[in-house]
């Protein structure tokens, strides 16, 4: 029988906001795909997946010289909170990424910790990869390429619906998924979805045969590319003029670009494809979003990371990406909702 759950994670407690690995145990999956350090580890009593911002020591290079690179768990944090507040869609489940600190016998790492999305009897799975012997793989990555990465929007989508039937994932499940995922690359700006099969993620049941596709792996959205070194150095969050212009720079980059399944260098061009093919606006507790943001900033600045001005402003940005009205179609405020259902609820009352 598979058992979705490693029961030799490691343990951690709580001192203040860091969480601390069991000194007599060794962090840590080398054999974990991509390039950061991975492994499961126990948190507050549930097993969770961590992701530290370190290069796996069986990865043989380094970070490219890039803040969104060597700092990925804030962008997954804060789309983990995008995805905390979003109505729940049983068609297209989303990990949700926390931001964390923490401590190894030697020092002191900034990551990510997460659910384990995987059930009694499932297995994880992606589209294809380089390795060839990988057999939880769903296609040859010579199919992949010529099906999915080189092709038109249209046929690439048909191709990936016949894939995903052939994990036995039903045909309106799957297209809900695909659609729903595009917009969602699209909203976050997502640069690492079409061009890396290994990011088209399945939990597949070894009983059953059932399989549920995974929305996850958000450290390549938000692309924040002028941030430099001096900025986090010298930036002045007071001065309002270059603050606003800085703001909008930042917004416009971070969904100038994506490579969702209807990629495009605009939102724009993407809406016919998204309404063609069925997709619905995400629901959103933005007030709750802002507050999840508020927090994360709190702990963010309470930790060591050593980038809280890029931090700071990839959050701001984040926000001002609501705000722009090419955006307005892919979301609903159901804050206001909540708000007025409130309003009736306590009509009746009195």
């Amino acid at each position: 029988m598979v058992k979705s759950i490693v029961k030799t994670s490691i343990e951690t407690t709580r001192e203040g906001n860091v969480l601390v690995f069991d000194p007599s145990r060794t962090f840590g999956n080398k054999k974990t795909m991509g390039m950061q350090y991975k492994g499961s580890a126990v948190i507050d009593g549930k097993e969770q997946f961590v992701k530290l911002d370190v290069i796996n020591p069986e990865v043989k290079g380094r970070w490219e010289n890039h803040f969104d690179y060597e700092n990925s768990s804030v962008t997954e944090s804060i789309v983990g909170a995008l995805v905390k507040n979003m109505d729940a869609d049983p068609n297209f489940e989303s990990v949700i990424y926390t931001f964390g600190e923490f401590q190894t016998p030697t020092r002191k790492f900034t990551g990510t910790y997460s659910e384990n999305f995987l059930r009694e009897n499932e297995i994880e799975m992606i589209l294809s990869t380089s390795t060839q012997s990988d057999a939880h793989t769903t296609c040859s990555l010579d199919e992949y390429v010529e099906s999915v990465i080189d092709t038109n929007p249209e046929n690439r989508y048909n191709h990936l619906l016949s894939l995903f039937k052939e994990q036995n994932i039903d045909e309106a499940a799957a297209k809900k998924f695909l659609v729903q995922q595009a917009g969602f690359d699209i909203l976050t700006g997502n640069r690492d979805r079409v061009n890396n099969p290994s990011n088209f993620i399945f939990a597949h049941n070894v009983d059953t045969g059932e399989t549920r596709p995974i929305n996850m792996d958000y450290g390549r959205c938000l692309r924040m590319s002028m941030w430099s070194k001096h900025m986090e150095s010298v930036y002045d969050f007071d001065d309002k003029e270059f603050y606003d212009e800085d703001l909008e720079d930042n917004s416009n980059d971070m969904i100038s670009n994506n490579d969702s399944i209807f990629r495009g260098n605009k939102v724009i061009d993407s809406k016919e494809q998204l309404e063609k093919h069925g997709f619905e606006p995400f629901k959103i507790n933005m007030d709750g979003l802002y507050a999840d943001l508020d927090t994360l900033m709190s702990d963010i600045e309470a930790s060591e990371l050593p980038c809280k001005k890029y931090a700071k402003m990839k959050v701001e940005a984040f926000k001002e990406i609501f705000n722009k009205p090419q955006t307005r179609f892919m979301w609903q405020d159901t804050s206001m909702t909540l708000d007025l259902d409130d309003l009736e609820e306590q009509g009746k009352m009195l």
